[in-house]
C-alpha cells in the first residue's frame, strides 16, 4: 500500500499534539503535574517512538530482501542459461509472494514496456535502503552494458553475497557474549541494587530520626543530625525513571552490537522494561519483609 509521505507526517504530527495535550490535561487534573512539561515530554516521546518504529520496519524490510537476494539471483541466472531474456528471467523468478519477488516482477514489466534495463534496476534500488541490493543492481547494469556473460556475473554475485552472509553470522556469534553481558548486567543486577538502595535510605532515615543527640551531659549540643533529603519515595521514582530510560538505551545498544543497527533492539524494549521494573519492585518488597526488623 502506497502512502503519501507528506500526509503521513502531517497525520503523525497532529496525532502527537493531540496525545500530548490529552496526557498533559489528565496528569494535571489527577496528579497536579505541570501541564507544559508533560505536554512537551509526551510530544517528544511519541515522535521518537514513531520514528524508531518506522526505522525498524525499514531495516526489517531491508534485511528480508538481503536474505532472499542470493537465491533469487541464482534463479535468474539459471533462467538466463536456459535461453530466456533478462526480463523473462526476472518474471519467471518472481513467482511467489515476497517483497523482493514483487519488486522483480514490477521491474520485469517495466523492461517489457520499453524502459532500459539499467534505469529500471537503478529506480528499483532507489526504493530500498539496501546497500547490497543497490550494488547488485549497479553490477547487473554494468554487466549488461559491457556485453559480458550476465549469467556468470549473477552466479558470482550470489556466491559473494552468501559468503558475506556467512561471515556476518560468525561475527554475530562472536559478539553475542558481549550482548548477553550487557543485557544481564542491566536487566538483573541494576534492579536488585536499586531495590536495596531504597531499603538503605529508609533504614538510615529511621536511624537518624531515632537518635537523640539534642544535648550532652554538660548541657551542650555535641553533634547535629538532620533528616536526609533523600527519601524512599524519591529513590523509587528515580529508580523507575532510570530503569525505563536505561532499558531503552540498553536495548538499542544490544541491537547495534548484534545487527549493526540500533533499530533492531527496539523489540527488546518492552521485555527489558517489564523485567527490570518487576525485579525492582519484587526485590524491594522482599528486602523490606526480610529486614524490616532492623529498622
Amino acid at each position: 500500500m502506497n502512502v503519501n509521505a507528506g500526509l503521513f507526517l502531517d497525520f503523525v504530527f497532529a496525532l502527537s499534539i493531540l496525545v500530548a495535550f490529552i496526557s498533559g490535561d489528565v496528569l494535571y487534573y489527577f496528579l497536579k503535574l505541570n501541564f507544559w512539561i508533560v505536554f512537551f515530554a509526551v510530544f517528544l516521546i511519541y515522535l521518537s517512538a514513531v520514528f524508531f518504529i518506522i526505522r525498524y520496519r525499514i531495516d526489517k524490510r531491508t534485511e528480508t530482501i538481503e536474505e532472499e537476494l542470493p537465491d533469487v539471483l541464482s534463479l535468474i541466472s539459471a533462467n538466463i542459461k536456459s535461453g530466456m531474456t533478462i526480463e523473462d528471467a526476472m518474471m519467471s523468478s518472481s513467482r511467489g509472494k515476497s517483497l523482493l519477488k514483487n519488486e522483480l516482477r514490477n521491474v520485469g514489466k517495466e523492461i517489457m514496456l520499453g524502459k532500459e534495463t539499467g534505469i529500471a534496476l537503478k529506480e528499483s534500488a532507489a526504493r530500498f535502503k539496501s546497500e547490497k541490493f543497490e550494488k547488485t543492481a549497479g553490477l547487473i547494469s554494468s554487466g549488461i552494458k559491457s556485453g559480458g556473460s550476465l549469467a556468470e556475473l549473477l552466479d558470482q554475485i550470489s556466491r559473494n553475497l552468501r559468503n558475506e552472509e556467512i561471515m556476518e553470522k560468525k561475527i554475530n556469534q562472536t559478539v553475542l557474549m558481549y550482548a548477553i553481558f550487557i543485557f544481564t548486567a542491566f536487566g538483573l543486577v541494576a534492579p536488585v541494587l536499586l531495590g536495596l538502595s531504597v531499603f538503605l535510605v529508609k533504614m538510615i532515615g529511621d536511624i537518624i530520626t531515632g537518635v537523640d543527640v539534642s544535648s550532652s551531659g554538660a548541657g551542650m549540643s555535641v553533634i547535629s543530625l538532620s533528616a536526609s533529603p533523600l527519601t524512599p519515595e524519591f529513590i523509587t521514582l528515580f529508580a523507575v525513571v532510570f530503569l525505563l530510560s536505561g532499558s531503552v538505551l540498553t536495548s538499542l545498544l544490544v541491537g547495534q552490537i548484534m545487527k549493526g543497527k540500533t533499530t533492531f533492539g527496539i523489540k527488546y524494549i518492552p521485555l527489558l522494561c517489564i523485567l527490570t521494573l518487576s525485579l525492582f519492585f519484587i526485590t524491594k518488597k522482599v528486602i523490606f519483609v526480610m529486614l524490616q526488623g532492623l529498622t
